[in-house]
């Protein structure tokens, strides 16, 4: 009965719980029907399509017409939210690859849509919304609105019916400055600019003149045309896309002043006053329309206007200063214009007419341009990690130790204005090695080489284990269980590994760290003192730890006391058939990749000039010196200590079966990294057991860069 109990209650868990992660937020983005006060009968969904068709009633004797509707039921997945697309595309892919694509792209406003939420509706009558989960994943939906008496032949799929034509698809270009959110791991896109201009016109029969003060239209009609302006017949009127104005002036009278409220796309309103007067006797109109000066705030350098084409460019300096422009126009005293010249998108020509006294117009053109703005990666995050950008080379150096840098996830890119780049947020690379990434603004192109990598565990050495042979982590190793000559060090705020030379049973032996393990064969302790038997204590070792990143440089902070000794600090980076050398066989291949390597009686690098050594600085207050190491893939510098290093002897020293094969074959630097060797020796020869009493390496922040 219990076990039926423990079902019962196990499946109300995960029927309760369908809409969650089993460890983390919701990935649930599943959209069932959109509802609104206004509709006619029930929403048509179409899931596979990502489409919606909504019926709504007659307009009702109170409206003009239906402007807006009103969310009244969101069905769909709880912890999902529902926003407005903002950004402009060129059409409304079909499959669902191109649908996900798309949602990642656009543009949305940051407030979420809930019940009760008025929506304005588009000259279009279609609108695009995400929905988004609780983890960011996206679904983009398009809603389509019937409304009866109005004609549907426009094409429910364009997105920019209604906009100029010309308008661009969005492209990837840094933060812009809008307020609205961006879909989740995408760049920030061009986004929709209502339109807020309140602009009015009209225009009548027998008219001999029109005036513009403040915000009342003067008409004069000609000398005798009419006997009084009640007899006025309106020849045309015309307002800004997709403003309306209120009342109707077709269906006005015009026996006295008329006042019209215009309401422009994104809800500005302004009223306007028209006032009609018959001409004087003789009275003359001017054809003056001559343009002045027009200019943008924000523009970069004096506007183009060639007035022989009646076409003007402005300047600016980055795309996205076209997305709102404020223009400033200045024409003939007398004259009117029908541009709009607040927070207008320039990303498209437009078209306006400036129009004399009498009634004739010219007609002119307006586009911008922007200068280009040099190509680069502003930021980069890999696997969730900041990348450090050193000029055109990028990297990251601190995944988790071993990662797949194959198959790894950009997960963030900002780019400089207007940039493209053939890298994607969300899409997976080989970061390996350097991979080349590509960022151009159309016109020039940056080259950039990107890597990514790791640290060995317990590299900082501020974390030990007391297991008897004081490890900063298990890939480490010592000779600490047949004399301590490794230990943690502590001086003031610095933890470190203090390395020092050692008698063992009556030899001074270097003290060492290292990604090695010290006797795994098990030799004896009295075995070990004999020097003909074991004259290299490097072959009790079996050297090297499991590793596959290719890092440029090996940064060590360090102090040496030699007392006539020399330190080493070397790193191999080796490809190995095999993995363990104690478990070697003779037909395994053991490579150098690559090496740097640090031998000196002093730690200034003064006692010998390593080629390896790319820096050394100067002693801080603790007396550590940091000094930096170039790996050199392939053959080794010329002059580097491996040349006088057991590293490439094939014949073992020791007579002993159990002495462990580390030998090493050249390699050409290109093959895959498997092992890492990285060793800190307050000896350097002191696996010959020569090293001087008294000689401490200290070591602290060991980093790989790359």
């Amino acid at each position: 009965m219990k076990k039926l109990l423990f079902l019962f209650a196990l499946a109300m868990l995960v029927a309760c719980s369908a809409d969650y992660d089993t460890f983390g937020t919701s990935d649930y983005n599943a959209l069932e029907t959109i509802s609104f006060e206004e509709q006619d009968g029930s929403t048509s969904s179409y899931s596979n399509e990502h489409k919606m068709i909504v019926n709504l009633k007659a307009v009702p004797d109170s409206l003009k017409a239906w402007d807006s509707v009103t969310v009244s039921e969101i069905d769909g997945s709880s912890l999902a939210t529902l926003h407005l697309v903002e950004s402009k595309f060129k059409e409304f892919p079909s499959d669902s690859a191109a649908l996900d694509s798309l949602a990642k792209e656009v543009s949305y406003e940051s407030k979420r849509l809930k019940v009760g939420r008025k929506i304005r509706l588009p000259e279009s009558r279609v609108l695009y919304v995400l929905f988004i989960s609780e983890s960011g994943i996206p679904a983009i939906w398009q809603l389509t609105f019937n409304i009866p008496g109005e004609d549907s032949s426009k094409d429910e799929d364009d997105p920019n019916d209604g906009e100029d034509e010309g308008d661009e698809e969005i492209s990837s270009s840094s933060e812009s400055g809008s307020s609205s959110s961006s879909a989740p791991n995408s760049s920030s896109s061009s986004v929709i600019v209502l339109n807020s201009s309140t602009n009015f016109m009209v225009s009548f029969e027998n008219q001999l003149k029109q005036n513009l003060n403040g915000d009342t239209l003067e008409i004069k009609f000609v000398f005798g045309s009419i006997a009084s302006v009640e007899e006025a017949k309106l020849k045309d009127f015309s307002v800004a896309e997709g403003a309306t104005v209120d009342p109707d002036p077709s269906k006005t009278s015009w026996a006295a002043l008329q006042s019209f409220e215009v309401t422009a796309e994104d809800g500005t309103k302004k009223n306007w006053f028209v006032a009609l007067s018959i001409a004087e006797d003789g009275e003359k109109a001017s054809n003056e329309k001559e343009l002045i000066s027009i200019s943008a705030k924000g523009e970069v350098e004096k506007a183009t206007v060639d007035a022989s084409a009646h076409s003007v460019i402005l300047h600016f300096a980055t795309p996205s200063d076209l997305d709102a422009a404020d223009i400033s126009i200045q024409i003939s005293e007398s004259a009117l214009h029908n541009l709009d010249t607040a927070k207008v998108n320039l990303h498209a020509g437009k078209n306006f007419s400036i129009t004399a006294e009498d009634g004739s117009s010219e007609e002119w053109t307006l586009s911008a341009d922007y200068q280009a703005v040099a190509p680069e990666i502003k930021s980069l995050s890999i696997a969730g990690k900041p990348a450090t950008i050193d000029g055109d080379h990028i990297h990251v150096d601190d995944l988790t130790f071993l990662t797949d840098l194959t198959n790894l996830v950009v997960t963030e890119l900002s780019l400089s204005e207007g940039a493209t780049a053939n890298i994607k947020v969300d899409s997976k690379y080989d970061f390996s090695s350097n991979y080349e990434v590509v960022v151009t603004n159309g016109a020039e192109e940056k080259k950039y080489s990107v890597i990514a990598g790791y640290q060995l565990p317990g590299s900082d050495m501020n974390t030990w284990k007391s297991s008897g042979v004081m490890l900063p982590d298990s890939v480490w190793g010592n000779a600490n269980m047949v004399g301590e000559t490794t230990s943690k060090y502590t001086s003031g705020s610095v933890t470190g590994a203090q390395i020092k030379t050692n008698s063992i049973l009556g030899k001074i032996a270097s003290g060492s760290l290292y990604t090695a393990e010290f006797n795994p064969n098990g030799v004896g302790t009295l075995a070990m003192a004999s020097s003909s038997t074991w004259p290299d204590g490097n072959e009790l070792l079996d050297f090297g730890k499991k590793f596959k990143a290719r890092p440029a440089y090996l940064d060590v902070k360090f102090k040496y006391t030699g007392s006539g000794d020399s330190c080493d600090v070397y790193i191999l980076l080796e490809n190995r058939t095999g993995d363990l050398n104690r478990n070697r066989k003779s037909t395994d291949v053991n490579k150098l990749v690559a090496s740097a390597w640090y031998r000196s009686t002093t730690a200034d690098n003064t006692g010998r000039k390593n080629p390896d050594v790319v820096s050394v600085s100067a002693a801080d207050a603790n007396g550590f010196r940091t000094i930096r190491l170039k790996l050199q893939y392939g053959s080794p510098l010329a002059g580097s200590p491996i040349e006088v290093s057991s590293v490439f002897n094939t014949a073992l020293e020791s007579k002993d079966s159990k002495a462990i094969d580390n030998s090493l074959i050249q390699g050409t630097g290109s093959e895959a990294v498997t092992h890492i060797r990285l060793v800190f020796a307050s000896s350097a020869d002191g696996n010959h057991y020569k090293g001087k009493s008294g000689a401490t390496l200290i070591v602290d922040e060991v980093k790989l860069v790359y």
